[in-house]
């Protein structure tokens, strides 16, 4: 198997070393890509014309041939994509921030027979705990190495980025959400905003992907995301306290269980929506925007789970 580490500058304890010291033999020996924490799309030209060394005829049914049949294995159990007679792994060590761009751009190139594993460098990493991946630099490399493949469902965007954490929609002031937000037929929020500043109100969503079919789960969030803390005028209407929280120091977003919705897209539209993706928010505010399952899987390196071989009702 062709091995490739895409590692994000800095993220080393090596001086002058691109990989750590935690990093197995294998992987020391394999072909390293160093890039910024945000690489630009020449920057990431380098990673494609490495893949273009590699990538064989896919004898496999086309994402337009797929998306024109009237079977659609695609939308049930995540599987292995695409017919290439080819092994190669590439191994993302950095944030999710980063590895969801990488993760993008493979998307984007339609470069889903490859294995994807991931080696969080933030102990706090949505994807490691979404799915079972260590946080402990040694373990989640002897995994990245070693593991097995289990694909998950790809979660995108309508502008074509991934989602491999968690992504999050609310409005631009932090005020309660005018618009609609829907999951499959399910309405998870309704709301026409007010002057008011509910403690507890329509705040906006976040979404994760599933490791199974149908591939998005959401709930509501009741609190603010304002990453200054509480609005001045909720902490004297709540008599909590004056200080706002540290800055980059965000205070926890409360979301209402009962409101947790599982389907193939989500669908938003509203007023000043702002849409953040793995830690990195759209340059600008929007009217509308549409997160769904792609036609093909992602083969992440994981740990196997209990509800891996289950279809989501």
């Amino acid at each position: 198997m062709t091995v490739l580490v895409v590692a994000m500058d800095s993220a080393t304890d090596v001086p002058g070393s691109p990989l750590p010291a935690a990093a197995p033999q294998v992987v020391s020996q394999a072909t390293v890509v160093s890039l910024p924490p945000r690489p630009t799309r020449r920057e990431l030209k380098t990673l494609d014309d490495i893949l273009a060394q590699y990538r064989p005829a896919d004898t496999g049914p086309s994402l337009e041939e797929i998306q024109a049949s009237n079977a659609v294995p695609a939308l049930g159990i995540p599987q292995r994509s695409q017919l290439i007679d080819v092994e190669m792994r590439i191994i993302v060590y950095g944030d999710d921030s980063f590895f969801s761009l990488i993760v993008t751009r493979l998307m984007r190139r339609d470069e889903h027979w490859i294995e994807v594993a991931y080696v969080p460098t933030d102990p706090a990493s949505v994807v490691a705990a979404n799915f079972a991946i260590p946080t402990t630099s040694a373990a989640a490399w002897t995994l990245a190495a070693t593991g097995e493949v289990h694909p998950i469902p790809l979660i995108r965007d309508d502008s074509a980025n991934a989602v491999v954490g968690y992504a999050t929609i609310h409005r631009a002031d932090f005020r309660e959400i005018t618009g609609e937000i829907i999951v499959d037929d399910t309405v998870l929020l309704r709301h026409e905003a007010t002057k008011r500043l509910p403690r507890h109100g329509n705040y906006g969503v976040r979404l994760v992907p599933m490791n199974t079919a149908p591939g998005i789960a959401a709930a509501r969030a009741i609190t603010t995301f304002d990453p200054q803390g509480t609005p001045g005028v909720l902490r004297r209407l709540f008599g909590l306290t004056a200080s706002p929280t540290p800055a980059g120091k965000q205070p926890p977003v409360e979301y209402d269980p009962a409101t947790l919705a599982t389907g193939r897209a989500l669908q938003a539209g509203g007023l000043e929506l702002v849409v953040t993706i793995d830690g990195i928010a759209r340059p600008r505010p929007v009217k509308r925007v549409t997160f769904y399952r792609h036609l093909r899987d992602l083969q992440l390196v994981r740990p196997a789970d209990p509800s891996d071989d289950r279809t989501a009702k």
